[in-house]
């Protein structure tokens, strides 16, 4: 069998066309990462913020409130806001606002997944949750509708590497068939399940240590070694091995029902596209029928409505505030200057109006999304996408993680100046503002994930394997 293989690699060698398509996919691989690196670095200096100069403007702008403090001090004045200016808690709420951004990983150019539709930067102030409001669903869509975006590795490993394969073992045991040579393994004493897998896997073997290669050298040229740590690179490399052995599998299968060679290419081209083009298609419409979202106008007509009534009642509901706090109407003076507190009030009023058209879009969107988890297995595309994205950091639940987090932040940043406006109280304190530090989720998570993700694609690989072993049985070699 040594003798076998020996053989098999001098045919190998002399196969040019299987060395024109791999310079050719290594060439288009190596501009893909290029392209990924580029983008992620364009969106890494648009969100790098100076945080020296942040530093410098809260230190002047507290410099001034001291010194308006120790003014009053000295004129033994009382301590109460003005009607504007840095002691004020409304001004320091606007013009200190916080900022909480999504980092960006270096990984991340090797799979940008949607990750560019998503908004990593939210300014955190009193009114930020209104706001935000329109940017947090300002995508109605589903995750998994696909979109011709960033041209990434991602892209280059989840459609053209499959097409690599189909494309070099298509014709594999069948050309042999064809030319007469395949009788003379009879008399070998080997089963053709063998002589098909070890065909197969040398030249399998060939193309994912390509593909392998490939992610490594994605890995450093994206500056990404320590960040990514050994297992993250393990995991791309596990999830690109289990990809590609599905199709090696998928090919296999169709191998062993002894067609011809030009038969064998139709039905692996159209299997390529049934999985990777039409299913995802398919399950995505499936999600939005099932599960259909709110109407975007509605949501944005909601929100005007909204706004257009809370300002028309902002005059009652102050009063209402002022009967329910009556030790703040005796001020007369103050109450004219209320304006904050005006405002906090209408933005509750629109916020609690809102309400149930963002509960029903969010309901509907996890709908959808446990619709995809339950269907995913359906299609390799979605898979390894999404185990792809999970790995590098462009998951849609690292970006949730993230929403999650800015809307505890902002809760912070509510219960810190909310008191001080309700309560006329000064603001001075620029330097102790918290900043947001986005806590990332702990690698077992990202490999559990991952880990389920790539058993769904090795079910399948695995019952292509079984059923090409019993079809080989009464594989047939002559034509």
């Amino acid at each position: 069998m040594k003798g076998f293989i020996r053989q098999e690699w001098r045919l190998v060698q002399r196969e040019r066309s299987l060395w024109i398509l791999l310079v050719v996919f290594v060439v288009v691989a190596l501009y893909a990462i290029y392209n990924g690196r580029e983008a992620i670095q364009r969106e890494q200096a648009s969100l790098m913020c100076d945080t020296h100069q942040r530093k410098a403007f809260l230190d002047s702008l507290e410099q001034v409130a001291r010194k308006e403090e120790a003014k009053l001090v000295s004129l033994q004045k009382p301590l109460e806001p003005p009607a504007w200016g840095a002691r004020h808690p409304y001004f320091a709420n606007m013009r200190a606002a916080a900022t909480a951004t999504l980092p960006l990983l270096n990984l991340s150019a090797l799979s940008i997944g949607q990750s560019d539709l998503h908004i990593k930067e939210r300014l955190i102030r009193l009114d930020s949750e209104q706001k935000a409001l329109e940017q947090d669903e300002s995508d109605l869509r589903h995750p998994l509708k696909l979109k011709l975006g960033e041209f990434d590795f991602a892209f280059v490993i989840i459609y053209l590497f499959p097409l690599l394969i189909l494309a070099l073992l298509f014709s594999v045991m069948s050309g042999e068939k064809e030319s007469g040579v395949l009788s003379l393994f009879g008399v070998q004493p080997v089963s053709l399940f063998e002589i098909a897998k070890r065909k197969l896997l040398l030249r399998a073997a060939i193309l994912l240590g390509v593909a392998e290669a490939l992610v490594l050298i994605g890995v450093l040229w994206s500056d990404a070694r320590l960040e990514a740590g050994v297992g993250r690179v393990v995991l791309l490399m596990l999830a690109v091995l289990v990809y590609g052995m599905f199709w090696v599998a998928l090919v296999w299968f169709v191998l062993s029902f002894g067609k011809s060679p030009a038969v064998n290419a139709l039905i692996l081209g159209a299997c390529w596209i049934a999985l990777l083009i039409v299913l995802p298609s398919v399950l995505n419409g499936l999600a939005e029928v099932l599960y259909p979202l709110p109407s975007r106008v509605k949501y944005v007509d909601a929100m005007r409505e909204a706004s257009v009534e809370a300002e028309r009642r902002s005059a009652k509901l102050l009063e209402q505030f002022y009967q329910a706090h009556p030790e703040l109407a005796k001020d007369t003076l103050a109450r004219d200057r209320d304006f904050a507190i005006k405002n906090l009030l209408a933005m509750e009023e629109v916020l609690k109006s809102v309400q149930p058209v963002r509960e029903k879009f969010h309901a509907q969107r996890a709908q959808q999304a446990e619709f995809i988890k339950r269907v995913q297995w359906l299609s390799p595309a979605i898979v390894m996408q999404q185990a792809l994205n999970t790995i590098v950091g462009t998951s849609e639940e690292r970006y949730a993680e993230f929403m999650r987090q800015a809307r505890a932040f902002h809760q912070q940043w509510r219960r810190l100046f909310e008191p001080l406006i309700f309560q006329r109280k000064a603001f001075t304190s620029y330097t102790q503002l918290p900043e947001f530090q986005f806590q990332e989720e702990h690698f077992a998570e990202v490999a559990k994930r991952t880990l389920v993700l790539l058993m769904l694609m090795l079910i399948p690989t695995s019952l292509l394997t079984l059923g090409a072993f019993i079809r080989f049985k009464t594989y047939s070699i002559v034509l």
